[in-house]
């Protein structure tokens, strides 16, 4: 084809088979070790797959993205999620039925049912929060996990009923701890083996959720109520442009995709939130005198117009990088905005954040009523406690 480049560019010699396990068991290091050994671009090869070529550039990444879409297929590209996602998810398709299966799941994401949804995430993390342990630390990772799993089972599976909830919530869980394992990547091993197998476990799994959902769906269908406003039943709701419905099988692996592309992603951004915000002199105290101006706190209504939270929260407009390139271009919100200075740690790993107390705590720490964070045991985790429980403590850079 005229003016598609014949020569890839350079990467690692290691055989395959080789790149593979590198992959799999230490993929960040991999990455770093690529980037710095090779620049950018640069190109992998791993076993049963076309070589893959890691772009980074933004100008490159923009010239991909607005590239004819004819010849750069997203949805052949990414074919090894097909046993995780399903065969009829947006990240799976190309052409027509992408642009199809796109025009139908986007009306849940407009207008006022973007406030409805907020007024979840807000309800989900005040209780979350308000239960957070006092004076010792814990792990913040789980804790922003677990927020975001009952937030998109609520707005996107739109599932209320306490025990239906828990039944889900339990197998989703799962499923994500798996799904997120780079073994389910490689072609080669996506073979059904048995339900003692990786794949065989993983795939029934999924069978025993999409049986909760289909179950779901069918009550849904039966009672048919229009006021509903999670996404399950705008998209049961939802037809195209000859009046044709989604199927049961295109509902479900829209669903798992929206799980899949928003719940560790969401989760991380949380983490390095909380992390950015209170290993950064002075940016915790001017967020929350901002919050507190608002009258009512973060609300769904105002958000937009908090500036300082806007710039600083990387989970409201941009997103945070888990981790970032020394040298690179990718910046979190709060550095472009907000003038943060202190970059992510790098770790092999999204950081073990632990947390103490949150509110409602005076004491003769940092500031009263407010957090204090200590040097944690290693240097991707921070220890942050109640200005109450560690009297006269100075914050201490992470």
């Amino acid at each position: 084809m005229t003016g598609v480049a014949t020569t890839l560019p350079p990467g690692p010699r290691l055989p395959a088979v080789l790149q593979g396990l590198w992959f799999v068991t230490r993929p960040v290091e991999y990455f770093e070790h690529c980037r710095r050994r090779y620049g950018q671009p640069y190109t992998l090869r791993l076993p049963s797959t076309p070589p893959v070529v890691l772009f980074s550039d933004p100008a490159a990444i923009r010239e991909i993205f607005t590239g004819d879409e004819e010849v750069l297929r997203a949805g052949e590209a990414t074919v090894v999620l097909r046993p995780i996602l399903g065969p009829n998810s947006l990240l799976l398709l190309d052409g027509e039925r992408h642009l199809r299966e796109r025009r139908m799941m986007m009306p849940p994401f407009h207008g006022e049912r973007m406030r409805t949804y907020g007024d979840v995430m807000r309800e989900v993390t005040e209780r979350s929060v308000s239960a957070w342990p006092i004076g010792r630390p814990f792990p913040l990772m789980r804790e922003t996990q677990a927020i975001t799993l009952e937030v998109i089972v609520r707005t996107v599976f739109g599932v209320t009923d306490v025990v239906a909830m828990e039944a889900l919530s339990d197998r989703l869980r799962r499923f994500i701890t798996q799904a997120v394992n780079p073994i389910y990547l490689w072609p080669l091993l996506q073979v059904d083996l048995g339900p003692l197998s990786p794949l065989g476990r993983f795939v029934r799994l999924r069978r025993e959720i999409d049986g909760l959902l289909d179950a779901e769906i069918a009550n849904r269908r039966a009672t048919g109520d229009a006021d509903r406003e999670d996404v399950l039943s705008l998209l049961l709701a939802a037809r195209d442009e000859h009046g044709a419905p989604m199927g049961d099988a295109e509902i479900r692996d829209q669903l798992m995709t929206l799980l899949l592309a928003g719940h560790e992603t969401t989760a991380t951004s949380l983490a390095w939130t909380v992390h950015r915000i209170l290993s950064e002199p002075g940016v915790y105290e001017r967020a929350r005198a901002e919050a507190l101006a608002a009258g009512g706190g973060v609300t769904a209504e105002n958000v937009g117009q908090l500036e300082y939270l806007d710039a600083v929260a990387p989970l409201s407009r941009h997103g945070l990088h888990p981790l970032r390139n020394e040298g690179g271009a990718g910046h979190a919100a709060g550095e472009r905005r907000a003038g943060a200075r202190t970059r992510l740690p790098r770790a092999r790993r999204a950081p073990q954040h632990h947390v103490g107390a949150v509110r409602g705590h005076a004491g003769r720490g940092h500031a009263a009523g407010g957090l204090t964070v200590a040097r944690g045991r290693s240097a991707s985790a921070s220890t942050v406690t109640s200005a109450a429980s560690i009297p006269g403590q100075s914050p201490s850079r992470v």
